[in-house]
């Protein structure tokens, strides 16, 4: 099989180009497919560590800072492809609405071609999460999510549209029972791209650290609606009480909040005796020794953009998990008791809790990549059918 996937890549693009890259790494460990492109955003300016599988050709196609250079895609010929698999989401071409909508657009177009063998990874939707919650309130938001649902109900109707959540699925259908959406599992993806840049995707076991003091990891994509502040305040007043234990403040900035910069730095001031590092952007590689040092990881979110990477990183890496509930959450955590979901009026009781607990809860000195690397895999498999 020869595929192609259309996407950012790790160093090529950043929205989602976590995803793209597992899929792309776990696609190759296929015997039955003999070649991947990657039609993805050119080159970061900054560039990190990274691995590329033998199989793969990386084909820079498009700039976010041209719109008009997304038209590229429907120059392809697609036709010498077995699968086309198109992981997106609303804004995943860049700040462009022009772009954007372009962009989505190409999955439902190219089958008007007579492309038929396109697949569409979607991580959410305009029917599926609300902007204004998100940050999005402006006049001119809520018209590019009038506009993005009519082309994302035209995509939903001609391609095979795969999402991460089953609540989202359900969401979908219940707009329309004719969308042509399915589940899939992607609960170990987020932590693939770093097993490989690290070489350890062969190793069957990885061991976890093991601390003298437990070590809490606030760690995101930060902006208004993480509510970092809330976090902060609450390990604040427990290292008041006496409570030892080492927090870890890490994660780049939302850039779609210029003003949030500002906000961000002033709370890392104000709480300064409390953070014992603060590790700004971590780059990919580094994203396993990050969580394999870490006890408990909290995700303080006001409301969710969708499914979250840091719950799947630490699902992956066996973290304990604090997190205030959100329906994506709690379809995430199914199956899992080291994710302690609660509401912020029990969240202060329950992180006392945690860290005044000797041992992690339920957690796994070893983590068993094999199984989780094969089951991710299975997902891939179901992508590609």
């Amino acid at each position: 099989m020869n595929i192609a996937y259309v996407g950012n890549f790790h160093n090529f693009g950043n929205s989602l180009a976590t995803a793209t890259t597992a899929m792309v790494y776990l696609t190759s460990e296929l015997k039955e497919v003999e070649s991947i492109d990657v039609f993805c955003a050119y080159p970061n300016i900054e560039r990190e560590d990274s691995f590329v599988p033998d199989k793969v050709k990386i084909k820079p196609t498009f700039n976010t800072k041209k719109p008009l250079s997304i038209l590229n895609l429907y120059r392809i010929k697609w036709k010498n492809y077995d699968r086309v698999v198109f992981n997106i989401l609303p804004t995943a071409f860049g700040k462009s609405s022009l772009m954007n909508v372009l962009g989505l657009l190409a999955p439902y177009i190219l089958t008007k071609f007579g492309i038929r063998k396109i697949r569409v990874v979607y991580h959410n939707s305009t029917f599926t999460n609300d902007v204004q919650k998100l940050g999005y309130n402006s006049r001119i938001d809520l018209f590019k999510k009038f506009i993005l649902s009519r082309v994302e109900m035209h995509m939903f109707m001609s391609v095979p549209t795969y999402m991460p959540l089953r609540i989202y699925v359900d969401k979908i259908f219940s707009k329309n029972n004719k969308a042509l959406v399915k589940y899939i599992d992607m609960r170990y993806f987020e932590g693939v791209p770093t097993i490989y840049m690290n070489d350890i995707s062969k190793n069957k076991y990885i061991e976890r650290n093991e601390n003298s003091m437990k070590t809490v990891l606030l760690h995101g994509y930060w902006g208004p609606q993480k509510n970092l502040e809330f976090a902060l305040k609450n390990l604040s007043e427990l290292r008041k009480e006496g409570i030892e234990f080492h927090l870890i403040l890490s994660g780049g900035l939302n850039g779609n909040f210029p003003a949030y910069s500002g906000y961000f730095n002033k709370l890392v001031k104000k709480y300064s005796s409390t953070i014992n590092e603060n590790l700004g952007y971590v780059a990919e590689k580094d994203i396993l020794k990050l969580f394999l040092r870490s006890d408990l990881v909290v995700i303080p979110y006001n409301t969710s953009g969708g499914h979250s990477g840091v719950l799947e990183t630490s699902i992956t890496f066996h973290n304990t998990v604090l997190c205030i509930r959100h329906p994506e959450y709690e379809e995430q955590s199914l199956g899992f008791d080291n994710i302690i979901l609660t509401d912020q009026d029990h969240f202060y009781k329950l992180l006392r809790m945690e860290l005044k607990e000797k041992n992690q809860r339920n957690s796994k000195t070893c983590v068993n990549m094999s199984e989780e690397l094969n089951y991710a895999i299975d997902s891939i498999r179901q992508l590609l059918e």
